[in-house]
């Protein structure tokens, strides 16, 4: 499966590749503060992990759409990981 961005990401179109340094290189390219994204980072991925396990469950998609999220999100790096799906 060819799960890329459109776009490359400091270096790499590949999902599963991507990690916080990888934000923060872009941040600090973008002439933004780490210490300003970081948080919102992680407030976003403390979110996705509490939340999407019980959304997915709810939403109205196929089975194979959520099978195709869960492959996802199952393949990322270890800070974007969403677990207990």
């Amino acid at each position: 499966e060819n799960d890329s961005l459109a776009l490359n990401m400091v270096g790499t179109k590949q999902w599963s590749e991507i990690t916080t340094k990888h934000f923060e290189v872009w941040a600090d390219k973008a002439g933004a503060p780490w210490v300003a994204i970081k948080p919102h980072l992680i407030d976003v991925m403390n979110l996705a992990r509490k939340n999407w396990p019980e959304i997915l469950q709810v939403l109205p998609m196929e089975a194979e759409q959520k099978e195709a999220l869960i492959e996802h999100w199952q393949s990322l790096n270890e800070d974007f990981l969403i677990k207990n799906l």
